[in-house]
């Protein structure tokens, strides 16, 4: 059992320094025996079954493979306040981001943890201050993902790695948004170099 490892030091990790982690983030701590339970969803998942790579297990962190489903491991972390997911390889993101949000709702539901809020998305935060979180937020009206810091509240400019971990369609729709003023000024720098030539024309008429 997952409880019965030692604890390992979580505070200051990052096994995958070339990649941006995703925070499965609470707002208040997480419930005790939730992450040991999700680690045995996924053990017991019977379509894509999950293995744990031996030499490197905590009761706070785990190696898991699923060669079924993820081309690389991917390592989950139990901190105070979230689940940190990392993996090594972009296109595992997405597959792996849905098959520990799932274990977390099956986990919640089990353990009848109903006063447990599902956890935000979320990543550790730029701004500069102590280690903390910038809750994903996705804009309804505009179309767009904001990152707000936990501690002022204030929108983040994040990687644009981060995007790799959210839904790929508003992915698709933030980036077209992003991408509209630049696409607009072309449009217009076109539209002008068309009617100077168009005026320059009828001037030598």
């Amino acid at each position: 059992m997952p409880a019965l490892l030692p604890i390992m030091d979580v505070s200051n990790i990052n096994p995958y320094p070339n990649t941006i982690p995703l925070l499965l983030y609470f707002e208040s701590a997480i419930p005790m025996g939730l992450f040991c339970a999700v680690i045995v969803h996924l053990l017991s998942h019977k379509e894509s079954p999950w293995k744990v790579v031996e030499e490197s297990n905590f009761s706070n962190y785990f190696t898991l493979q699923c060669p079924d489903l993820l081309e690389s491991d991917i390592i989950l972390v139990e901190q105070l306040d979230c689940i940190t997911v990392f993996c090594k390889v972009a296109n595992d993101y997405i597959p792996a981001r849905e098959a520990v949000e799932k274990a977390v709702d099956v986990a919640i539901s089990k353990h009848k943890l109903s006063t447990c809020e599902k956890p935000k998305r979320a990543f550790y935060c730029p701004c500069g201050k102590e280690r903390h979180a910038a809750i994903v937020s996705w804009l309804k009206t505009q179309l767009r993902y904001v990152f707000r810091c936990k501690i002022n509240q204030e929108s983040q400019k994040m990687a644009t790695e981060c995007l790799n971990w959210l839904d790929q369609r508003r992915k698709r729709q933030h980036n077209a948004l992003q991408h509209l003023p630049d696409d607009l000024e072309t449009s217009e720098l076109s539209t002008h170099n068309f009617n100077v030539v168009n005026l320059h024309a009828l001037c030598t008429m």
